[in-house]
């Protein structure tokens, strides 16, 4: 009985410990994450960067976690030769963005001088309407389900919308598009959220999947290494390597800089086959992410 009893009690303390309110700024949390951007077409902005919290500030008696952003920024030409000297610089960073605070399950964000603003909302119930915030302005989202995962000695909640250009909100990470990134995405632009960590260990999307989030990002970018045909394409097209890789991920850039995930298939350890079906017709960059987290990419036009 008295066995009965101390599970009991145990197993109590042990869900009030999980339902405490997760502190969203302790341990470290870095985000991880690309963008796309047009800037003066042809020519496209991309940015392989981290976000990371270092330090408080107080400001009109407020106290905030200071936001820093440091990656590399390079440009990628989606015309014919010769690529202007504006399309071809690549440069390191590490800037301050902007001011951060947590209150109770919303989280704030001052910018730039202005306000403070609302940033994300997470005490949300089933059948809610998202709040407006700093990068979320359409008033018809919906919340229409709730999941959860695992982060470190919390549980997140993971909110299924109705919106299908984003469709999710992660508490206290942020969407499938970033964290501190329009949601859902503007136009000329797209955003990926690579991975999120906290002190060091990776949480999403896969527990502990390798995410380099080390200060001095250097992604392997080839652009020689490979071939496609037939290019033009129609509705798929056969990339081929000079060399075994293992293809994790593949995306389509346009020419205004939006993003689109492919569906595609390792045909042996030097070529793999992408569905371009879905895409329209016109000049796309190609982007391979391996195994390894080198980046390939090649020009393809799907007819």
């Amino acid at each position: 009985m008295k066995t009965k009893i101390l599970i009991l009690i145990l197993s109590f303390l042990a869900c009030n410990l999980l339902a405490q309110m997760p502190n969203y700024f302790e341990n470290n949390p870095e985000w991880r994450q690309s963008s796309s951007c047009a800037d003066g077409l042809p020519c496209v902005e991309k940015q392989d960067f981290v976000y990371y919290i270092n330090g408080d500030s107080t400001v009109d008696g407020i106290t905030y976690k200071k936001v820093y952003k440091h990656g590399l920024l390079s440009h990628q030409w989606f015309d014919s030769p010769p690529v202007p000297d504006y399309c071809e610089t690549t440069s390191t960073f590490n800037i301050f963005d902007c001011l951060l605070r947590q209150e109770e399950y919303k989280i704030y964000i001052r910018k730039w001088g202005d306000p403070e603003t609302l940033l994300y909302d997470f005490d949300l119930n089933v059948g809610d309407t998202l709040p407006i915030t700093y990068i979320q302005w359409n008033e018809d989202i919906v919340v229409l389900s709730i999941d959860s995962i695992s982060v470190g000695d919390s549980y997140r909640k993971i909110f299924n919308l109705s919106d299908q250009s984003s469709p999710q909100l992660i508490e206290g990470i942020g969407h499938d598009g970033g964290f501190l990134e329009p949601f859902p995405p503007i136009l000329e632009c797209g955003h990926f959220l690579l991975c999120y960590a906290l002190n060091g260990t990776t949480y999403y999307p896969n527990y502990n999947d390798p995410c380099d989030l080390t200060v001095s990002i250097k992604p392997s970018v080839k652009t020689s290494s490979i071939k496609a045909y037939p290019n033009p394409a129609k509705n798929t097209v056969t990339i081929q390597f000079d060399k075994p890789e293992i293809i994790k991920s593949a995306i389509a850039i346009n020419i205004n800089g939006q993003s689109f995930d492919l569906n595609f298939k390792q045909k042996n350890e030097n070529s793999i086959i992408v569905d371009l079906s879905q895409l329209s017709k016109g000049l796309y960059m190609i982007q391979l992410t391996t195994k390894e987290k080198s980046t390939l990419n090649l020009k393809v036009l799907r007819e």
